[in-house]
Parts: structure tokens; C-alpha cells; sequence
């Protein structure tokens, strides 16, 4: 085995050939998810402060990416964090989000978003259906229908 020697003075590469880098330049949005459960956590426990914030440093990790950018906006639609939004408007947002996401993390909060923007309204049966007809369904979409929706408890599998 020899010992090789490098020296460089001024400007410029001192490694000559082909080099190998890597940039990170993302998130996939199933980096996202813990971060996405602590924000998820903190709302469970009723503690809106901490998962405004939660939130927002969330928001800044998934800029680059469209697909973890989309899951954000979900979160934050699903978690009512965000400004005063229209029913409608919401619905739409998460709508188109869900018909072009091919991310299975973003599918299942978006359908978590829907079945809880539906609750109440004349849209809930084809929230219902959507959720029903997911086999098997995630478990973002799964606690919201349970949550929401279930009127009886299910037996173990």
C-alpha cells in the first residue's frame, strides 16, 4: 500500500477525475411523518400553540418537494391551523391534492381531511364511501373514522 500526498494552493478543484456528490435537496414526504405525529400528538392533547409551531418548522422542511409540500397543506387544512378557510375551498385543496398524489402517506391524510371536513355536512356519505372502500385503509384515514364516524366497536382480527 502507498501513501498518496495532496498539496493545493489557489483557487479550484485538487481532485482530478470524476467525482461523486450529493446534495440533498428534499424531503419525501414519508420523512415527514414524525415530525407530521408530534404535530399530530400535540393536537390530540388539545395544545394548539405547540402545533402551530410544530407546523410551521414542518412547513419549512417540506418546501422543495411538491408532493411533502401538498402532505403539509393537508395537515394544516386537517389540523385547522390554518387562516379562517372556507369549507369548500378546503374541500377542493385536499380534493385536487388526493386525485394527483401518488404518495400513499399523502393519499391517507388527505382522506383524513376529507372524512373531517365532511362530518356534518351533505358530503359525509361519499367521504363514508371513499373511506370504505380503501382496503385497507391507513392509519391517519382510519383514526379519523374511528374518531368520527364508527358507532359500534369492531371485534379483533
Amino acid at each position: 500500500m502507498s501513501t498518496i500526498e495532496q498539496s493545493h494552493t489557489g483557487v479550484g478543484d485538487n481532485v482530478a477525475g470524476d467525482k461523486i456528490m450529493v446534495q440533498i435537496k428534499s424531503l419525501a414526504p414519508a420523512d415527514l411523518i414524525p415530525p407530521m405525529d408530534l404535530v399530530l400528538e400535540s393536537l390530540r392533547k388539545k395544545d394548539n400553540a405547540t402545533a402551530k409551531t410544530q407546523m410551521d418548522m414542518l412547513k419549512a422542511m417540506a418546501q422543495r418537494d411538491p408532493e411533502a409540500a401538498a402532505l403539509v397543506e393537508v395537515i394544516s387544512i386537517y389540523s385547522g391551523l390554518v387562516e379562517a378557510q372556507d369549507h369548500d375551498d378546503a374541500w377542493k385543496t385536499v380534493a385536487k391534492i388526493i386525485s394527483t398524489a401518488s404518495n400513499h402517506v399523502v393519499k391517507d391524510m388527505c382522506l383524513a381531511a376529507l372524512l373531517k371536513l365532511s362530518s356534518g355536512t351533505d358530503r359525509e356519505q361519499a367521504a363514508r364511501d371513499l373511506f370504505e372502500g380503501k382496503s385497507p385503509p391507513g392509519p391517519y384515514s382510519q383514526e379519523t373514522y374511528l374518531r368520527l364516524y364508527a358507532d359500534k366497536v369492531l371485534a379483533p382480527v
